[in-house]
């Protein structure tokens, strides 16, 4: 399963570029460090595992930043990374069942084949504040 790790020239992770999951070993594969502002992981179980009941207990957070997942459910899409100063570093096309794990800079993307991508980010949603084009 290779993982396409693209840095800013500070090396600040920018994103996490995840192919191949079908090439997943048994067990649990976090792709994000604890200090990052989104938790991204796969969890790979064989029949009867559990895991145990919990719940996730309410707490302040602060944040400066968005941060988002898409993973593409069919199609070809052209991933474009920006650095912070919005120079791009790096561009990749990801297909079916790949996954960009978006931390930091800007990005772009082009739909290169019909796609279906299902997009999980931090909410609320702060209209005019929450997106700039460039």
């Amino acid at each position: 399963m290779p993982i396409q790790m693209v840095f800013d020239g500070d090396e600040t992770t920018l994103a996490l570029l995840i192919t191949n999951l079908s090439e997943l070993p048994l067990s649990n594969n976090f792709f994000t460090q604890s200090s990052d502002s989104l938790q991204f992981a796969i969890f790979k179980h064989p029949e009867g595992h559990s895991i145990q009941r919990h719940w996730h207990p309410p707490f302040q957070r602060v944040l400066d930043s968005t941060s988002e997942v898409l993973i593409i459910q069919s199609g070809l899409v052209k991933t474009s990374i920006y650095d912070n100063n919005l120079k791009l570093v790096h561009a990749q096309t990801l297909a079916s069942g790949d996954v960009a794990v978006l931390l930091s800079g800007g990005h772009g993307f082009e739909i290169i084949e019909d796609a279906v991508i299902l997009e999980v980010k931090q909410g609320p949603y702060a209209g005019v504040r929450d997106k700039r084009v460039f």
